[in-house]
Formats: C-alpha cells, structure tokens, sequence
C-alpha cells in the first residue's frame, strides 16, 4: 500500500481518516528530516491505546501512574523515559551482558544442531521462527529478569510456561494490530478483540511478575553492591517501575529481534561471499573455538557490525517511523496542522538507486569506513537509514538488541 501510494501520488500523500485522525504519508528524506528536527522536547507518536488501556484500567493496581515507553506521550513518557535512559542506554550496561548474551547464542547453535540431527532430510523444520523467538525471549529474560528460563532446552515441552510466553507475544500483537488499525464499526468485535488482547498480555504480565518476585527475594538474600543487574536497578526505583520496563522490553525485544536475526542470517546464507569475509573476520577476532567474545572484540568486529546493517536495511521490520505533529509546521511545501499524524516512510528510499547503488543488492561493505567507492553509505542522505527511529523517541533497546544481534550472528 505504501508503495503503491507513493508511485501515484509522489513524495507526500495525504489521507482522511475517521479511526487514527488524517495521516500524512511522508518519503522525501528532506521532509522526514524537517520533521525529525521540529518534534520538540516529548516528541509524540500513535500510542498504542491496548496497552494504555490494560495498565490504566485493567490493571491499575500493579502500574498506578506509571505507564509504558509504547503506550505513553507527553508528561507520562518523559517520567519513564528519564527513569529507563540512565539503565537501559549506558554502554556499560550493555557491556555487561557480553558473556551470558555469547553463552545464549552459542547455545541456539546447540540447539539448531539438535534440530538438523534429527530431521532426515537436514532441513530447518518449519517452526525455524519459533526457535529464534526462543533465542530472543531467552536473550530478553536474562536482560529483564535476570534470569535465563531454559527457553533453548531440547526437551522444552509444547505447553511448557516459555512456549506459553512466546504464544502470548504473537497473539497480544495480533489483537493489539487488531484493535489499533482494524477498529471494528461493530463495538461487540472490539470487546471481543479487547479481552483476548487482555487475556494473553495476562499471560506475560504474570510470567514476568512472578519472576521479579523471586528476583526480589534474591537480592534481598544478598549482600553484593557491585555490577547491579538492570532489574536490580528497576527495583532499586520500585517495583513497579520493574514490571512495566521488562514488559516493555519484552513486548519490543522477541518478535522484532527474532525476526531481524532470522532476516540476517538469511542474507548470509545466501550471499556466499559476503559470508566468507565475515567468517575471515572472525577467524582473525577468535581464533580458538572457546575464544570468549569481549567488548574489545565486538568493537573490532566491523565486518560484523556492517552485515548487520545490511541485513536490517534489506530485512528490517520497520517500514516506517511515526509521529504526531506537535506544533503547525510547514513540510514539503504543505501546512501539515498539530495533531495530524505523519508516517515517515523508509522502505522506498531503503531500495532506491538513487541513496543506494545496487539496492537489491547484499553489500555489507557500504557500511565500512575504508569503502570510498559509490556504493559508500557516506553518499546516502542521513534520515534514510533509521532501524530504531532518530532522537528522544529511538529505541531505548537499541544498544541491547544490537549486542544481541551481534553475537548470534557471529556465533551462526
């Protein structure tokens, strides 16, 4: 639909609508930029109105005035989001995790092992999705809830509580989808929509809550003050700032890192080239089978770092950034009024000749620094390539997903 908008109609569109409010269709990088740089100090998008709901109404006991990063603007974002930068954005935050992240990643091989060992024609099973989805709640767990829940055991059984969690993920989003771009004349179909979104977000609210609990009780049990945990540093705030950014990181963290990961690798697997540099790279970074990865070897892994990139521009999930004009602004030649909706389309100008040279093509190498030739990313206009959005309103998972991403790649 975004494409076909863009070739009958250009640069900006414009569509009246009785469900989200008039929306712009933006796709000139020069106006995605004009807009990025006029969003002011609580910059605001679509909130997502599921989740404000189930955290205001449905369970206002456990979130009171707190409110997710996804579901919130204005006063009640910028009260999370201060709480969540100082935790969440530090590098040595990331750093941190370096270890335990490798030792998930080398444990989906296992797992992938095990899997291609038992299936005669040696072939991924079709559940291939499922299984990074475990890799990522598994990476996500550990990062939220200091724990690792067992998500890559070869005998994790269907109706098992990590299998529950990963169906709960994939049906809280289809009826958040639902709920949010399918809003039904019919007010029975909503109710409907509601509740089964309430019911399954249920699901990873309770997995999730009784997890902190017991990490509560831990850390009462122990009398370290050094390296704190994320979670430990939640609850240092209070307990319900904990549940509300696991969950944040949850509901943000599975789906999306699972599905970029699979694109990656996919990328790789197919380009046999680009897959032999990266694997000259990381011969020369590990030599040895059980070379520890390091913060110094993520920082010299370029090649690595360029794939990826690659790979999230040809595979990425986002399509799109959003945001709500906060102010009257002038854009692309149009008075675009406060209030309406601004969709700042990518995937075009992510395949256009024009800020890509062979868009179709898998070339880590525009990324490298030492690439001077056409295809350089240098040549490509800075509001193009956005994977976690730009400024206050990027995402604040950014930094932990990258190292996620990093490592499973380097470990495939």
């Amino acid at each position: 639909m975004s494409s076909f908008r863009f070739q009958k109609y250009g640069d900006i569109a414009a569509v009246r609508g009785f469900v989200k409010g008039d929306t712009v269709f933006l796709y000139k990088p020069e106006d995605i930029e004009t807009v990025f740089r006029n969003e002011g100090t609580w910059p605001e998008r679509i909130s997502f109105k599921s989740i404000e709901y189930y955290q205001a109404n449905v369970r206002k006991d456990i979130y009171d005035d707190l409110y997710s990063l996804v579901a919130s603007n204005g006063k009640d974002w910028h009260k999370m989001r201060s709480i969540a930068n100082p935790i969440l954005n530090q590098i040595r935050s990331v750093e941190m995790y370096i270890p335990e992240i490798d030792c998930v990643s080398q444990d989906f091989i296992k797992r992938i092992r095990f899997l291609l060992d038992n299936k005669e024609e040696g072939m991924m099973p079709e559940s291939f999705l499922n299984e990074l989805n475990k890799w990522s709640l598994e990476s996500v767990s550990f990062l939220g809830l200091d724990k690792r829940l067992g998500c890559l055991d070869n005998n994790l059984d269907s109706d098992s509580e990590v299998q529950k969690i990963i169906d709960a993920v994939h049906k809280s989003l289809e009826y958040m989808y639902k709920l949010e771009f399918e809003l039904s004349l019919l007010q029975y179909i909503n109710i409907k929509n509601r509740d089964e979104f309430v019911k399954h977000f249920d699901v990873i609210k309770n997995a999730f809550s009784k997890h902190i609990q017991e990490a509560k009780i831990r850390y009462e049990n122990s009398s370290s003050e050094s390296n704190k945990s994320m979670l430990q540093r939640f609850l240092s705030v209070n307990e319900k700032v904990a549940n509300v950014l696991a969950l944040d990181l949850l509901a943000a963290g599975v789906d999306t890192t699972g599905k970029s990961g699979g694109a990656i690798l996919y990328f790789l697997a197919s380009h046999k080239r680009a897959q032999n540099e990266l694997r000259k790279e990381l011969v020369t970074l590990l030599p040895n089978k059980d070379s520890p990865f390091t913060k110094e070897t993520l920082a010299n892994a370029k090649y690595l770092k360029a794939s990826i990139k690659e790979g999230l521009r040809m595979g990425g999930i986002a399509a799109a950034n959003f945001r709500t004009a906060t102010k009257d602004m002038v854009v692309g030649g149009y008075q675009i009024p406060k209030g309406t909706l601004i969709h700042l389309c990518a995937y075009q100008n992510l395949f256009s000749e024009q800020q890509f040279p062979r868009p179709r093509e898998f070339i880590p190498e525009r990324w490298l620094r030492t690439n001077t030739s056409e295809t350089s990313h240098k040549n490509t206009h800075p509001f193009v390539y956005l994977p976690f959005g730009f400024g206050a309103r990027s995402c604040i998972g950014q930094r932990l997903a990258t190292m996620e991403l990093e490592l499973l790649i380097a470990r495939n």
